[in-house]
């Protein structure tokens, strides 16, 4: 939701930093890096007891976190790569988090720690869902509780522990039950968007590169304060002849690929049986030759 929601609106001081970290040198990936080395004395303070330190130390890393793609886009807009390598150290640092808390929380009872290890697999289903809908060409960018709020309530509960034993635990379930939400929310989201595209086996889209453009097409054009959607159902209806010619000539593809394999092994085959025969006859007249020498 902050993600979503709340990001545009403090966009413009996020914007002004990335803007002057860039021209002091700074680059998105070094960003991340610092963040991802900074998690891990931050998660061996929390394992350890030391909260207070540890609280610090992550929202050092947090902060980190929020300015990386400010600075890519100053420096022109971020890569593929970037994306990628963001993607993994926020996996990794959220292990680190939930797997710290896990053994401070492992000393009092080990369900606690299985509570927090619940925590981190329920976040890395909210992730996953996001990352598969998005691979697929739907958007899943909805949810109560993504990233930001996770580590806003943890960090909260972290803080109130010191004063309130307990605060920890509490702030655990409220993270476990808004991210099973938040999961639900992104899968039905994109069960509503893929009841209306058409039937087309997943192995056809990835042959017909421009499907994907036809999920682009879904949106929102207001006109005079009224909202107007394009379905893909719509797009589909106005061009299913030419999409239908598409997947004949998809399949004939496919068929004609197949029978080239099978005339290919058809010939390897037969040229190894010739082989073979060859070798047998030279064999048996190297023999027969050995058999007249004197």
């Amino acid at each position: 939701m902050i993600d979503s929601q709340g990001r545009p609106g403090i966009g413009a001081i996020t914007a002004a930093v990335g803007r002057r970290l860039a021209a002091w040198g700074f680059t998105p990936d070094w960003i991340t890096f610092t963040g991802l080395v900074l998690a891990v004395p931050a998660a061996l303070l929390v394992a350890g007891g030391h909260l207070w330190q540890g609280f610090v130390v992550c929202f050092v890393a947090a902060i980190l976190d929020v300015f990386d793609g400010a600075v890519a886009k100053a420096r022109g807009g971020g890569t593929r790569r970037g994306g990628f390598f963001d993607a993994s150290a926020d996996r990794l640092v959220d292990m680190l988090y939930f797997g710290a808390v896990a053994w401070y929380l492992g000393g009092q009872s080990f369900r606690l720690s299985v509570l927090a290890m619940a925590c981190m697999g329920m976040s890395y289903l909210v992730s996953y869902l996001r990352a598969k809908a998005g691979e697929l060409g739907f958007n899943a960018h909805v949810g109560i509780m993504e990233r930001a709020e996770r580590l806003l309530v943890m960090g909260i509960g972290l803080l109130v522990e010191i004063f309130v034993p307990g605060a920890l635990v509490v702030a655990l379930w409220v993270v476990l039950v808004l991210s099973l939400v938040t999961a639900l929310q992104r899968f039905f989201a994109v069960w509503r968007q893929g009841t209306a595209e058409p039937p087309v086996p997943y192995e056809q889209i990835r042959l017909i590169p421009e499907f994907k453009e036809i999920r682009d097409r879904i949106s929102e054009n207001r006109h005079d304060g009224a909202t107007v959607v394009i379905s893909v159902r719509k797009v589909w209806e106005s061009s299913r002849a030419e999409w239908d010619e598409r997947r004949v000539q998809a399949r004939a593809r496919r068929l004609a690929a197949r029978d080239e394999r099978r005339r290919v092994s058809e010939r390897l085959t037969s040229e190894r049986a010739a082989h073979a025969r060859r070798t047998r006859r030279t064999a048996r007249r190297d023999r027969r030759g050995g058999t007249r020498r004197p």
